[in-house]
């Protein structure tokens, strides 16, 4: 059984963006704290999808979530929309997670500024192990990090085709943007792009799969 926090802040938050929920429907039994009010509503609570289909369906959701909301920068639009869909298309095509994947559009109010932040996770195989299916790039799988790094480059992919491997790139070229911050979490390894695309590579515990983050002004 899972225990909800006792602070009443945190076990909200943890309930606005729809884990309980999501445990809940694993089969976890979850003792949720007293008196907890939804205080946020997320453009796209913690949702489960397995194909591409899933896939598409959500980023359609996020699209009139993001006009519900009246978040109609174009900007704004062409950043969390397509880069959703390229994530989210990524974990249900190349992932091969037995667990599927999730995602999650978050509307961050803060005291400093607001933040849209967007999130894709899977169970998957990860960077480095995708990377060495294609024999081009098998001198950068040898070590997590620089199968990363070597993935956020244009047309790099762990398939054969020449056409793939665009839409990660695309999502770090995104990021230049002063305000602007994508981390890459696959394995034991974390890449984290923002401004100038200056890179941070670090080790950290295993995550068995890949999870993508980003966070941008609203």
């Amino acid at each position: 059984m899972l225990i909800a926090p006792n602070n009443v802040e945190v076990a909200s938050r943890l309930m606005d963006l729809g884990l309980f929920r999501v445990l809940q429907e694993e089969g976890v039994s979850v003792q949720q704290a007293p008196n907890i009010e939804l205080t946020t509503t997320p453009l796209l609570p913690i949702t489960k999808f397995g194909s591409t289909t899933e896939a598409e369906d959500l980023t359609n959701r996020i699209h009139y979530s993001l006009i519900e909301s009246r978040q109609r920068s174009a900007t704004i639009f062409h950043v969390i929309y397509e880069t959703f869909s390229e994530m989210a298309n990524n974990a249900a095509e190349h992932s091969m997670s037995k667990i599927e994947a999730y995602g999650l559009v978050l509307l961050d109010t803060l005291e400093e500024e607001n933040r849209l932040v967007c999130g894709v996770a899977d169970g998957g195989i990860g960077i480095q192990t995708s990377l060495l299916r294609n024999p081009l790039h098998e001198e950068y799988g040898h070590y997590e990090w620089s199968a990363m790094e070597r993935a956020t480059e244009e047309l790099v992919s762990g398939t054969l085709d020449s056409y793939r491997g665009i839409g990660l790139y695309e999502t770090v070229e995104k990021m230049r943007i002063p305000g602007r911050e994508l981390i890459i979490h696959s394995g034991t390894g974390i890449i984290s792009k923002g401004e100038k695309l200056t890179t941070r590579i670090t080790s950290t515990r295993l995550f068995p799969g890949t999870m993508v983050y980003i966070s941008i002004p609203a």
